[in-house]
């Protein structure tokens, strides 16, 4: 789950999970992730379905631990 990458990485600089280029993991990428969650790629053939739960954590759960609505 990208949250999970998101939160990992939170407040560091970590290229790959800094979505907006910003320099900082925060929560304008998780925005990102909120605003397409459970969304599948539609220009990719076959794509993988969106798992609402992840290590047994869903999207609610991250963003409750760090502390964003």
């Amino acid at each position: 789950m990208d949250a999970d990458y998101i939160r990992t990485y939170w407040g560091k600089e970590k290229r790959e999970a800094d979505i907006n280029f910003d320099g900082v993991v925060d929560a304008k990428d998780m925005q990102f992730i909120k605003q397409h969650y459970l969304n599948q790629n539609p220009d990719v053939q076959k794509a993988p379905k969106a798992k609402e739960i992840y290590k047994g954590k869903r999207l609610e759960d991250i963003l409750t631990e760090l502390n964003i609505q």
